[in-house]
């Protein structure tokens, strides 16, 4: 295998290995520069889940288990296992809910969350040891693209045309 599973690039990520992890419009690789080497994790080629978004729109790194990826996507948040290739989704069917399932962007807080900017519904947490989604209650109709922890613990989100907030 020798390509990526689909030509939009949507988010480049690198771990502590020197990893490269490609998000794509139609799935997520990584990409090995030491070997030259793609591996592909999920491709729309693939469609042996169909119920998991292949439109993958942003990815972290679990801090606690850095075999855990943890992906947005435009339907719901992923949890990857980078050994087993093992996957669980969150969406809005499910007891964990999300009041948007287009999830723009993923980033693991210090606390155990893993925060979930969406497209139109604000700011969520997954807490890890639960598995279960809490609203922030803050910015609800608001599109977050980006999201940032201070050294001090604050959250600061970018915003879809409304600026850079920090969150309380």
């Amino acid at each position: 295998m020798n390509s990526l599973p689909g030509s939009g690039v949507n988010y480049l990520f690198i771990d502590e290995e020197g990893i490269i992890f490609i998000s794509t419009n139609l799935g997520f690789c990584s990409y090995d520069i030491s070997t030259e080497e793609f591996t592909r994790y999920m491709s729309v080629d693939d469609k042996a889940d169909e119920k998991v978004s292949y439109f993958i729109t942003s990815t972290c790194q679990d801090y606690e288990d850095k075999n855990v990826l943890w992906l947005g996507s435009y339907y719901g948040l992923i949890k990857l296992n980078k050994v087993t290739k093992s996957k669980q989704l969150f969406e809005v069917e499910s007891e964990n809910l999300v009041a948007s399932n287009h999830i723009t962007t993923v980033y693991d807080d210090k606390r155990g969350n893993i925060c979930l900017g969406t497209s139109g519904a604000g700011l969520f947490y997954l807490d890890k040891a639960s598995e279960k989604v809490y609203s922030a209650r803050k910015n609800k109709n608001t599109s977050i693209l980006t999201i940032y922890e201070t050294e001090a613990r604050e959250v600061i989100v970018g915003l879809n045309n409304e600026g850079v907030k920090k969150l309380d």
